[in-house]
């Protein structure tokens, strides 16, 4: 869903952002797949989910 170049590497970064400048589909593609991933890791849903398993863990009836 993104890019990665090792701390350092100019060379790497400058071929990255060569690589987002040249291909726009590429950078779309990545996009889609960076809100994808965030919204089925770190999404609403997912956030009452681990509240919900806490509540649940510590006992607390959460069906109110």
């Amino acid at each position: 869903c993104g890019w990665w170049v090792e701390p350092g590497d100019v060379v790497g970064l400058e071929q990255t952002i060569r690589e987002i400048i040249e291909s726009p589909t590429t950078l779309r593609q990545r996009q889609a797949k960076a809100i994808q991933f965030a919204h089925e890791n770190f999404g609403q849903e997912q956030l009452a989910k681990k509240w919900i398993s806490l509540f649940e863990a510590l006992g607390t009836k959460t069906d109110q």
